[in-house]
């Protein structure tokens, strides 16, 4: 939009230009009509338009004014949409008081009567009788098309069909909810030049195409569709024309043209994705509600304008301190599992390890900003890892469990890159509770494992819960003396432990997604999903 202050400040002449053409444009429309039929009354609905189009005045306006503008009513624009569904149930009642009491005043002043409105409700839905008189058109230069109709005198008289309107409206309906229905999910999916902006801009030249084919015969002979169209008495309003040109010139279809162009222009912003993946409907729309009767021009409108990108892919240079970064902590625990289990489970945080590692290229080398970038750290929690001569030995050695899980990382590292790949060994630290194994994987990721000590931390009282909770929540960020409390609260929000068993089989596409459905709700606290056996 024009009114846009960046656009205008990092925009050519030539995009200006377009912008206040597409404005003249669209403004033609309120005189163009009124100005051809020379009825005065037409005027009203530009101004109905008009007013129609304030309610997506927040899509065209620089964010400097409508935060301005929100701060004034002293409603913040995040609690704005948090109430949205509650005001608009409101107002939807509301509207529906006003076109009640607008149609029934509008009939008051023109006939002084509107109580047949409620009196004669019942005969719209009944059966009554419809004359039909056979005329012909008698075209001349400027001959009104009904004035100039000579009745041949054949008169039939048919019967309407009383489940018709419903069917209409049923149809009405059901293809409007559809289209917006599909249209939200391609833009919570991302594909939303294919799936959305697309199909929106391609509606009107395909139907005025669909209309023209189907009117060309009907003008030639009325009885044509007889058949096949039910009910016959009703067809589309098709003004005669001699031909095509005839109808571009007579009826200013040249004109719907510009219009059609300037709305494609003005609604440029459909074309481009700036939120995130599976985004909620406050994100992604305006208001969350749509009109029925122009669902294309409706939809295109209250599609959000998000002018930045959202945060998380912007920095070129990385930091690894920034608390707005996805953090990821693969928590696993393992007990008696078998090398075949171990294989699948070292398998599926090789393949992370290797996509994280070239998200993190992508970004920090190739200087392209990655918005779905995340940290990952994979922990295993080794219970009853050691083996005693006797209760007296200080000395334990590992138990062929662990053994198994040291052999098996260079095969599934090797396994995942497709050829032979050497893993230094890990490092090897003693702890309180036992010690602890950390690797670093070709991606340059950390995996830790803890091995558990028995006879230091008694068995069956939770271990690995603990751990999980109180060494990677509490002792590495909740109780770090290196973050301030708004750090601690920032990258707490960022911040996802998955909990996996030490057989589990997964893909990287599955952890993102899962990841993505967390962030949509930032008060849920935890995902839970069935583990089918591998």
């Amino acid at each position: 939009s024009v009114f846009n202050t960046k656009k205008f400040q990092s925009s050519n002449n030539y995009t200006i230009i377009i912008d206040i053409l597409a404005i003249l444009a669209q403004l033609s429309a309120c005189v163009v009509w009124p100005l051809t039929q020379n009825r005065p009354i037409l005027y009203l609905i530009p101004a109905s338009v008009l007013l129609i189009s304030l309610g997506w005045w927040e899509n065209f306006f620089p964010e400097k004014i409508v935060t301005y503008f929100l701060n004034q009513k002293n409603q913040p624009k995040t609690d704005l949409s948090k109430n949205m569904y509650f005001t608009y149930s409101i107002v939807s009642i509301m509207k529906c008081m006003l076109f009640l009491s607008t149609t029934l005043l509008y009939f008051y002043l023109a006939d002084g009567k509107c109580i047949f409105l409620f009196t004669e409700f019942l005969e719209a839905f009944s059966e009554h009788p419809i004359t039909i008189t056979e005329v012909q058109f008698q075209l001349g230069d400027n001959a009104e098309y009904l004035n100039s109709a000579i009745s041949t005198g054949v008169i039939y008289q048919n019967y309407n069909d009383t489940l018709f309107n419903i069917v209409i409206f049923l149809i009405n309906v059901t293809a409007t909810y559809i289209c917006y229905a599909f249209g939200k999910f391609a833009c919570k999916i991302m594909i939303q030049i294919a799936g959305f902006a697309l199909p929106i801009n391609l509606t009107v030249p395909i139907l005025l195409t669909l209309l023209i084919s189907l009117c060309g015969p009907y003008i030639e002979d009325k009885c044509v569709y007889f058949d096949a169209y039910s009910p016959a008495y009703l067809f589309f309003n098709v003004p005669p024309s001699k031909d095509m040109i005839g109808f571009l010139v007579d009826e200013y279809a040249w004109i719907w043209l510009l219009w059609l162009v300037s709305q494609i222009w003005i609604t440029q912003h459909i074309w481009t994705n700036r939120n995130f993946v599976l985004s909620s409907t406050e994100e992604l729309f305006i208001k969350p509600m749509y009109d029925a009767f122009f669902i294309d021009q409706s939809v295109a409108l209250n599609r959000r304008n998000i002018k930045e990108a959202p945060k998380g892919g912007q920095d070129i240079e990385l930091d690894k301190y920034d608390d707005s970064i996805t953090r990821i902590y693969a928590s696993a625990t393992m007990w008696h599992e078998t090398r075949s289990e171990m294989m699948d489970f070292l398998i599926s945080v090789l393949r992370m390890d290797e996509d994280q590692a070239a998200r993190r290229i992508v970004k920090q080398y190739l200087q392209y900003p990655v918005e779905s970038y995340y940290e990952w750290e994979t922990h295993i929690f080794f219970d009853d890892a050691f083996v005693r001569k006797s209760s007296n030995d200080n000395d334990p050695n590992l138990n062929p469990y662990v053994m198994d899980l040291l052999d098996t990382v260079p095969e599934a590292a090797s396994e995942v890159h497709k050829t032979k790949v050497r893993i230094k060994p890990p490092e090897i630290f003693p702890t309180p509770y036992g010690g602890r194994l950390v690797w670093t994987l070709p991606g340059k990721t950390k995996m830790i494992a803890h091995l558990k000590d028995k006879a230091k931390i008694r068995a069956k009282k939770r271990w690995s819960q603990v751990m999980y909770m109180y060494y990677l929540l509490g002792h590495r960020l909740m109780e770090n003396d290196d973050f301030s409390p708004e750090e601690v609260k920032e990258r707490s929000r960022n911040t996802y432990i998955m909990a996996l068993d030490g057989d589990i089989d997964f893909q990287p596409d599955a952890v993102h997604l899962l990841v993505q459905c967390m962030k949509r709700n930032p008060s849920l606290g935890a995902a839970c999903g069935r583990i089918h056996p591998v």
